[in-house]
């Protein structure tokens, strides 16, 4: 045996090699497995645990689409108003194994205008008196929106002392300051009408005399004579440029809402929020604790101008006695740019907090609650639909104007329908009913201790939405930069609340005799975010506790409760439209959050690394169970004349196999010390396991592969043996024609040999499918996510690197076949170079032929892996681009492999062979 062993040395070496190579693969290849599934569970295990386990929301609260994909909205807590009892938190918190139980009441959206002070000292001049025109034109969206003219006002300013009008007889027609003049007589200045309840003459929140207003100032006396109002010094005057503001109010209960986020660490001013401490009466007021964020989230820009009109108009104002004096004086009157100046919404809103420090306190006499947002579905792509609110929704009992004022912004379309709630002191004697805002500390949510960007969930109460462009033109009208909220409160993006009370002040915004509108007074909280004690990461063990503990809260509330654990943004794009004062329309993508995409990944790493095994053991089997079967056939004659000596077939079969296995285990053996090191060296881990099996296994396989064709060999006629044929006499091959059917002609002559090596091929593509289609544009529970695109790229690298190898085997596969059959067909090449075949006539029939077998392989692998591709990720994607593109792979690769054998037909001894026929 060793004799014949080393005098077909070649063959044996080619085998040795070929199982080293399968063996070594195994072990490197099931090493990169591993280690990339380790990586991945590391992963998944630093970001399955985020700010909480679980969401419990009303019934009704949740979209179809959001049941259907198994998501949360990016926005979802703008529209929830109420829904659960506070008995039924209760019951949540009292289920066995809950940690914390942070409940957020949504209560509604309050305005509160703060007064921007712009100085206008430095351009008084030196005359008695100056008059400046204030022109406000504002922009949102990052400019893509504009409203000119949103305000237009005067200032008029004297260095004579001013007196505010006091007693104004409740008929009279307008009322204002009085200056004193030179003479001793007192003129009214800066006229104002004096409307009766419901005869204002103002139209709406937008009506341009709504909109305007004019202040007088007085060097001396300051603002109407009442002084210097806060941040303005002394002796300076300014415009005072209104800046209506949204806040959006919501309850916490104090304890919980620490335990969970983290607030209190969160606090920079003031004092934290003290449980069960709620509105609380005064002598003249119902005062309700709130923090208030020092963040805005919101997105406006007021762009200044400031003219200083001529002096001889400026000496007629004392003159103009009547409202309607000063608007002809002013209608025609011209002036300067003195100024140019853009406020932003961070600058209001600091503004604001200032104005809180000297005086705490904010009275509240409207609020609103918004509905949901609708969404029609094209494909991928949702569209939030518009909507149209009523003007009557802004009407106020307490402006003299009869409106709310509004920002500007509130004009653009909008995409949640609003519900006023107007409130009224019904109560004729004691303190207001009507809530005072009284800011007890600030709180910064940047300070909040932050949760990784794989594993966020929706936390709303601190982190405004974002939606950034999803394609280029969209990235160019928003300047690269993501859309925010602005000042519509029925907008498509809502900021998060600003303002934070107990749970304790809710009836101040409940109570059916003070509100309008349908209240929430038995049902008040609007969601409850659960975190679960025991909790480590997505161990069987944890994620039984939490299903145990939704499970019960289910029973015990009825609410719906989505487990948020293991969860992760997903990119979802939205399409706003174009809508009204010329916004245009806007492609977006949004977070939302893909609910236990933790557990998916590594259920889908766990069935990868399987499929990985699997497709290295059948390719490694392929490989050597061809190269077996080269080795044998290789031998026919060798084993037949051993028939006609006499052996046995027994014996024939006994020798063939101990053959293989002295060559199996040699080779096994060599590719597992040669492995170890490599896959060292590559920074993988290799399982001992696995790699202590390698040799017993290619022992196996080589033993296994031989089986078949050493019992043939051993049955077979030894005459034919001696003299074996090509093929069989009585089978067509059909009618030749050239060397394209000449090749596919070869192929159906040993449609097994092209089987196996068509199907070793089919491997390797197979594999190569499932990557490409994973890495590229399949979107499905591994790459769907911030994290599973993050897993995607970590494990990246080892995947392709284990399907070339892989792939490798398989070429290896198709060019020993094609090797064999050179071998075998020697005559027949023979003959056809005798008869006037060039070499290159010659070659293009091997290659040809590689490709063919190359094609064969290249589909079915397409095919077996698009298959697969919806087995891992849990949905079938046609992804046939890919398809194509890993088919087309396998004749191109073949045909490269093809070369190889092709060279050895120069060798072909021609006159002999054709001698011999």
């Amino acid at each position: 045996m060793l004799v014949q062993m080393r005098h077909r040395a070649a063959r044996t070496v080619a085998l040795v090699l070929g199982i080293l190579v399968a063996s070594a693969s195994f072990t490197v290849l099931t090493g990169a497995a591993r280690t990339g599934q380790l990586q991945v569970v590391g992963k998944v295990r630093h970001n399955f645990r985020s700010a909480y386990d679980i969401l419990v929301r009303p019934p009704g609260s949740v979209s179809a689409l959001e049941r259907r994909r198994h998501l949360v909205r990016q926005n979802y807590l703008s529209d929830i108003f109420g829904g659960i009892s506070v008995a039924q938190y209760h019951r949540i918190q009292q289920v066995p194994g809950v940690q914390v139980a942070a409940p957020i009441a949504m209560l509604g959206y309050v305005f509160q205008t703060v007064r921007l002070p712009i100085d206008l000292t430095a351009f008084i001049g030196h005359g008695r008196r100056a008059l400046f025109e204030v022109r406000v034109d504002r922009s949102s969206d990052r400019g893509l929106l504009r409203f000119p003219g949103a305000q237009r006002f005067y200032v008029y300013v004297t260095h004579r002392p001013i007196a505010p009008e006091n007693g104004t007889a409740a008929n009279a027609a307008f009322d204002g300051p009085k200056e004193k003049l030179a003479s001793g007589a007192r003129v009214t200045v800066c006229p104002q009408v004096n409307p009766r309840p419901g005869h204002s003459g103002v139209s709406g929140p937008f009506d341009p005399t709504a909109m305007s207003f004019d202040d007088c100032w007085s060097t001396q006396t300051g603002l109407g004579g009442g002084g210097w109002p806060q941040q303005v010094r002394k002796g300076h005057v300014a415009a005072l440029l209104a800046w209506p503001f949204p806040f959006l109010v919501a309850a916490v209960d104090p304890a919980a809402e620490a335990r969970l986020s983290g607030l209190r660490s969160a606090m920079v001013q003031g004092h934290f929020l003290r449980e069960g401490h709620g509105a609380r009466e005064t002598d003249q007021e119902l005062r309700v604790p709130v923090l208030v964020s020092t963040k805005s989230f919101t997105d406006d820009v007021d762009h200044v101008t400031v003219r200083r009109l001529s002096a001889a108009t400026a000496r007629a104002m004392p003159h103009a006695g009547t409202p309607q004096q000063v608007q002809h004086l002013l209608a025609g009157s011209r002036g300067a740019v003195v100024l140019r100046k853009d406020v932003d919404t961070d600058t209001a809103y600091q503004a604001f907090l200032h104005t809180l420090s000297a005086n705490p306190s904010s009275f509240v006499d409207n609020y609103w609650t918004a509905g949901p947002v609708r969404y029609r579905r094209y494909g991928d792509v949702l569209e939030p639909v518009p909507v149209s609110n009523p003007r009557g929704i802004w009407r106020s009992r307490f402006q003299a104007t009869g409106w709310v004022h509004v920002p500007t912004d509130a004009q653009v379309t909008g995409f949640r329908t609003l519900q006023p709630h107007v409130g009224s002191n019904t109560v004729v004697s004691g303190p207001l009913q009507l809530p005072v805002l009284q800011a007890v500390g600030r709180f910064d949510p940047d300070k909040i201790p932050g949760f990784g960007h794989l594993n966020r969930v929706p936390l709303q109460t601190y982190n405004p939405p974002q939606a950034r462009p999803a394609d280029a033109r969209t990235a160019r009208l928003l300047g690269g930069r993501p859309l925010l909220p602005n000042g519509n409160i029925a907008g498509y993006l809502q900021a998060p609340p600003l303002l934070l009370t107990t749970l304790s002040s809710i009836p101040a915004f409940t109570d059916p005799g003070v509100w309008s509108g349908h209240l929430h007074t038995r049902a008040p909280i609007s969601v409850v975010r659960v975190r679960v004690s025991g909790v480590t990461g997505p161990d069987q063990e944890s994620l039984a506790r939490i299903r145990q503990v939704a499970e019960q809260i289910t029973q015990r509330t009825g609410l719906r409760v989505d487990i948020t654990a293991g969860s992760s943004p997903t990119p979802m794009t939205v399409r706003l439209p174009a809508g009204s004062h010329g916004r245009p329309a806007l492609t977006l993508t949004e977070g939302w959050v893909d609910k236990g995409v933790a557990v998916r990944i590594i259920t889908a790493m766990d069935r990868k690394s399987l499929a990985l095994f699997a497709l290295v053991f059948v390719v490694c089997g392929l490989f050597v169970a061809n190269a077996a079967a080269a080795s044998v056939r290789s031998r026919r004659r060798e084993l037949g004349i051993l028939a006609c000596l006499g052996w046995p077939t027994r014996r024939l079969f006994s020798l063939i196999l101990t053959e293989l296995a002295l060559v199996g285990l040699v080779g096994g053996a060599a590719g597992t010390a040669v492995a170890i090191p490599i896959a060292h060296a590559a920074g993988l881990s290799p399982s001992p396991v696995l790699a202590g099996i390698a040799t017993p296994a290619s022992l196996l396989l080589a033993v296994a592969a031989g089986l078949f064709p050493a019992a043939r060999a051993s049955r077979s006629n030894p005459i034919d043996a001696v003299r074996p044929t090509v093929s069989d006499p009585g089978r067509s091959t059909g009618h030749v024609s050239g060397i394209a059917s000449l090749a596919r002609a070869q192929a159906r002559r040993v449609p097994g040999r092209t089987a196996m090596a068509a199907a070793a091929l089919a491997v390797g593509v197979a594999g190569l499918t499932i990557l490409v289609a994973l890495t590229t544009v399949f979107r499905g529970a591994v790459v769907g996510s911030l994290l599973g695109n993050a897993v995607a790229v970590q494990v990246r690298g080892i995947d392709y690197l284990a399907i070339a190898v892989i792939l490798l085997l398989g070429v290896g596969a198709v060019a020993d076949v094609l090797y064999l059959n050179i071998r075998e067909r020697g005559s027949e090449l023979a003959t056809l170079a005798a008869t006037g075949w060039a070499d290159g006539a010659l070659t293009r029939l091997i290659t040809v032929e590689g490709a063919i077998i190359g094609l064969l392989g290249g589909l079915a692998g397409a095919a077996i892996g698009m298959a697969a591709t919806a087995w891992l990720g849990g949905r079938l994607t046609f992804l046939i681009p890919v398809a194509v593109a890993c088919a087309a792979a396998g004749p191109v690769l073949t045909t490269l492999a093809a070369l190889l054998p092709a060279a050895l037909l120069r060798r072909i001894p021609v006159a002999a062979l054709i001698a011999e026929e």
